[in-house]
């Protein structure tokens, strides 16, 4: 099974993603796709890897692009690209004649065989997702195929229409950098918008598509969501917290009396936690990883803080501003200043 990461750029986080995944897969069986290949090739310096131009498979990507409408929070071009990364898949999966793969970002540590994993719980489906951000995905050529295809379509023909789910506050409202935002929805479209309305309506009500959500425990296993969110798991500093054995994570449910202990097949490292992907790698424990959250998580409060306090100020100053002008009027009703 080919396993794809596609990734601009050369960031270190990078290093961990790829000689973590080559621990229980073969390097045939991985394509990266990246804006240079010689370079990223050279940064990576693991032989056997198929390193790909994302620039070569960009025919239906580059289509895309003049029909794209912006409508998110995030910068315009990183978010086109968000959308673009399933057109070159695609492409690639076409010229390629490949039936199934599996997709995983390059902020995901992977602690399983993906082609066993996929055969021994997964070979029915046509597209097995994690319902947080899509992170870990094995997906069927037919569905890369019909969500290419309807993502073009409706951006072209048909985006009025989508207008209604637009302001559906947990599928367009997921910011990368902000979380939830609670103002305006309406520009919050991400490419995990799309997704949402073509797997919940699309698949359910048009088509025969077989979906499954491997956030789901299968055998005691699960693939992450996100490492920095407890979702029913135990959590301490702000991650969960991951147990080892025979150097693979564990993690119990956060019941009190819980005797379950779940294995993650994959933990993403979202956002800031991408400083831990090291830490995870080698299965060493330093505080010196916790002070860059830290630094993090108090530069964050502080400016909500100051944000709050600016906020309350104006109220404050508008209100009493306001005061002021009433009792003018009460005063000199001639004086209209």
């Amino acid at each position: 099974m080919k396993i794809f990461i596609i990734h601009n750029w050369r960031q270190e986080y990078l290093l961990w993603c790829v000689k973590q995944l080559l621990k229980y897969n073969d390097a045939k069986d991985i394509v990266f796709l990246t804006d240079n290949k010689d370079l990223t090739k050279k940064y990576i310096w693991e032989d056997g890897i198929t390193y790909e131009n994302i620039s070569d498979y960009s025919k239906s990507a580059n289509e895309f692009a003049k029909y794209y409408q912006h409508r998110s929070y995030n910068k315009p071009q990183y978010e086109l690209f968000c959308f673009q990364r399933w057109l070159v898949i695609n492409d690639y999966v076409n010229e390629h004649d490949i039936k199934v793969f599996c997709h995983i970002d390059s902020d995901v540590l992977l602690f399983c065989n993906a082609e066993k994993y996929y055969e021994k719980n997964l070979s029915w489906y046509d597209f097995c997702y994690n319902w947080f951000c899509w992170h870990t995905s094995f997906i069927s050529r037919r569905w890369i195929n019909e969500f290419s295809d309807f993502l073009i379509k409706k951006y072209k023909n048909d985006f009025q229409l989508l207008e209604p789910y637009f302001t559906w506050e947990k599928i367009c409202a997921v910011d990368r950098n902000n979380w939830y935002i609670y103002y305006d929805k309406t520009n919050c479209v991400t490419d995990m918008t799309l997704f949402y309305i073509f797997t919940r309506e699309y698949c359910k009500q048009k088509s025969n598509l077989r979906i499954k959500d491997i956030w789901i425990i299968i055998n005691h296993s699960v693939f992450d969501p996100s490492i920095n969110s407890s979702d029913g798991f135990q959590f301490a500093f702000w991650l969960k917290r991951i147990r080892w054995n025979d150097m693979l994570p564990y993690c119990y449910l956060s019941h009190k009396k819980s005797k379950w202990k779940i294995f993650f097949n994959a933990l993403h490292f979202q956002w800031e936690s991408k400083i831990f992907m090291k830490k995870y790698f080698d299965r060493k424990f330093s505080f010196k990883y916790f002070f860059p959250q830290l630094r993090y998580r108090i530069k964050k409060w502080f400016i909500e803080f100051c944000e709050t306090v600016f906020r309350i100020l104006w109220i404050h100053s508008l209100m009493r501003n306001i005061r002021l002008k009433i009792i003018r009027r009460w005063v000199d009703p001639k004086n209209n200043s």
